[in-house]
């Protein structure tokens, strides 16, 4: 019942013109696991809830965008407790499946890629896109975009879809530093070539994901930094 209550205050202020109030609005939605003993208790609410959290992903406040992939983030935590198993581990019950988060990271990959949206929307897609996987856990996942990105170099994609790779890379060294430190040697010649592109708007965006990536393993993974650099 308290959900109830609680769901259409959140929508209002997900809509709201104010962005103090939609951050706000984006943290509670995010803090509703909270409220309940039985996560499958959430999946009737987010029918309504996930799809205002993908439009404020997209937000022009950067701190929307980070309120509300963290929201997201912490949803696919919540639900995934409801993860039910057998006796030799099988999954026999997902309540993910039962909700629109069973395709967010699909959504989110396209909105990193599309080449048919301004750049808040890619960035707001690729930083969902950090939050979810290292919600999810999902190392495979991970590999199979870092891997599709590296592949894509030689292929010259389209500039947007340049952005939207290196943004990812940004913003992929908080939520996902542990996990991606070992993918360093597959990262790093990304955003070199990005460093070289003819477009400035890439250089630019190579160079702020370079200083994160930098700023963020300098003093761990160094071995993996500088054979990166040499030879790019």
């Amino acid at each position: 019942p308290s959900l109830s209550l609680l769901v259409p205050v959140i929508l209002r202020g997900l809509h709201d013109r104010k962005t103090e109030i939609k951050k706000r609005a984006a943290k509670i939605s995010g803090n509703m696991c909270a409220l309940v003993a039985d996560p499958m208790d959430l999946v009737p609410h987010t029918h309504r809830l996930v799809p205002e959290l993908q439009r404020s992903l997209t937000d022009p406040s950067p701190e929307v965008r980070a309120v509300s992939a963290r929201a997201v983030a912490s949803l696919l935590r919540g639900l995934r407790r409801g993860i039910k198993r057998d006796a030799d581990g099988n999954i026999i019950s997902d309540p993910l499946e039962a909700t629109p988060l069973k395709d967010i990271v699909s959504w989110m990959t396209s909105t990193m890629r599309n080449t048919r949206t301004e750049s808040v929307e890619r960035m707001g897609g690729a930083l969902g896109l950090a939050e979810a996987l290292a919600a999810l856990q999902d190392a495979d996942k991970l590999d199979e975009l870092l891997n599709e990105i590296a592949d894509e170099i030689g292929e010259k994609p389209l500039t947007e879809t340049r952005e939207g790779h290196l943004h990812f890379l940004r913003y992929a060294s908080g939520p996902l530093h542990d996990i991606l430190e070992p993918r360093l040697p597959l990262v790093l010649p990304v955003v070199l070539r990005g460093l070289a592109d003819e477009m400035q708007s890439v250089r630019q965006v190579a160079l702020d994901a370079g200083k994160v990536l930098v700023e963020a393993y300098a003093t761990t993974a160094t071995d993996k930094l500088l054979p990166a650099i040499e030879e790019g």
